[in-house]
């Protein structure tokens, strides 16, 4: 009779010191990514950075992701086909990733808002999209890799007569293009 009380004293022990927090208790604040987290002898389980994980209810630590860059949007002023200081990072990044990934090629899109004649925004479209590529290969990318084409006016992003939507439309996307030819490298 003793060893079963004994065994009923060290279960009600041992339930007691493991409790479940819910992700909004006051005394947690870390646990955007996690639905529950679990307290041990009262102390809340440490951050990643001190401990290496979360203790969730999940199987093992996730692998973080390796991003994957398959497109980009690159904006540009009224009637300009410059630049800005603001959109090379995103060129930059893509210059990165082809650098890394040498079986890839990319597309570069031109694009216009409405305004102007169907001719003169394929033009602007056709510049746009040239500049990017020019860009691209002054940091390091083989022209080779490089395809531009210009679609004006032709596919809006937002139809909006707003200038709000015209700057939407005023962009260059470039989406990266994976080949399975040799000459890429």
């Amino acid at each position: 009779m003793k060893i079963t009380h004994l065994f009923y004293i060290l279960v009600a022990v041992a339930v007691s010191s493991c409790t479940t927090v819910s992700v909004g208790d006051p005394n947690f604040q870390q646990a955007k990514d996690t639905k529950t987290i679990k307290r041990i002898k009262g102390d809340i389980v440490p951050p990643p950075e001190e401990k290496g994980g979360w203790i969730t209810d999940k199987k093992g630590p996730e692998k973080p992701k390796k991003p994957e860059m398959k497109k980009a949007t690159i904006h540009f002023a009224y009637n300009k086909s410059l630049i800005s200081e603001d959109e090379i990072p995103k060129i930059v990044a893509i210059s990165k990733y082809l650098k890394e990934h040498k079986m890839h090629e990319l597309r570069i899109e031109g694009h216009c808002d409405e305004r102007g004649s169907e001719e003169y925004n394929r033009a602007l479209g056709e510049h746009r999209a040239i500049a990017i590529r020019d860009y691209l290969i002054e940091i390091g990318i083989a022209k080779r890799r490089l395809h531009t084409q210009s679609f004006g006016e032709e596919k809006l992003k937002d139809s909006g007569k707003t200038e709000n939507s015209h700057r939407k439309n005023r962009r260059a996307e470039l989406f990266v293009l994976k080949t399975n030819s040799q000459s890429s490298r």
